[in-house]
């Protein structure tokens, strides 16, 4: 897994997993049904707490990166941002949008290292109006055989570009404390990861 400092852009992957493994039920989540995906990712200690606690001041978007193709979801909470990019021929992508469109909330798991030890924080934030480019079935969401050039590409462009920029950026002006960039590992990426490992042996 790749590691980058907290300025960098890729550390390590986000993922869905559903609410209703982790029990008891955080408070913040008792609302939404037990089948709602979590998406997760890790985080630096000294940005969990702001990112958990600031709901306030806290907006959640979807969109794209004209320039490498890129498709992503987009957390921004006050001066700290996290993109997630996405395989936007993922059933599951297209699965858990529509079911956060329902619920009306996203939940998202911080995933942080504490004195050696694993800790989870939770965040729930409002689902916004428009979920573009997310929302033509008939062209997408149809499960594109999974191959390197889209895997290793995301990969690549997690790793050497921040997504932060005025391109992208409905606030130009502000200067963000850190950015972050996760590659959204599925469970068909992870199988298909897990044969091409097998594969090289």
């Amino acid at each position: 897994m790749s590691k980058i400092d907290i300025h960098g852009r890729c550390e390590g992957f986000g993922t869905l997993v559903p609410l209703w493994l982790f029990k008891p039920r955080p408070r913040k989540l008792e609302k939404l049904g037990e089948n709602t995906p979590v998406l997760t990712c890790s985080a630096p200690t000294s940005i969990t707490d702001l990112l958990a606690s600031g709901q306030e001041e806290a907006c959640l978007t979807f969109g794209s990166y004209e320039f490498a193709a890129s498709v992503f979801i987009r957390l921004r909470v006050r001066d700290v941002e996290l993109y997630w990019l996405v395989d936007i021929s993922d059933p599951e992508v297209w699965e858990a949008i529509d079911m956060w469109k329902t619920e009306g909330r996203v939940p998202i798991l911080f995933e942080t290292g504490c004195a050696g030890q694993e800790c989870l924080t939770f965040g729930a934030f409002d689902m916004p109006p428009s979920t573009a480019p997310f929302e033509y079935h008939g062209w997408f969401g149809k499960g594109e055989k999974p191959d390197a050039f889209i895997w290793d590409g995301m990969v690549e462009w997690a790793e050497g570009c921040p997504l932060q920029s005025d391109e992208i950026s409905e606030l130009p002006a502000v200067t963000f404390r850190a950015s972050f960039t996760r590659v959204l590992l599925t469970q068909r990426w992870q199988k298909y990861l897990n044969e091409r490992s097998a594969s090289e042996f």
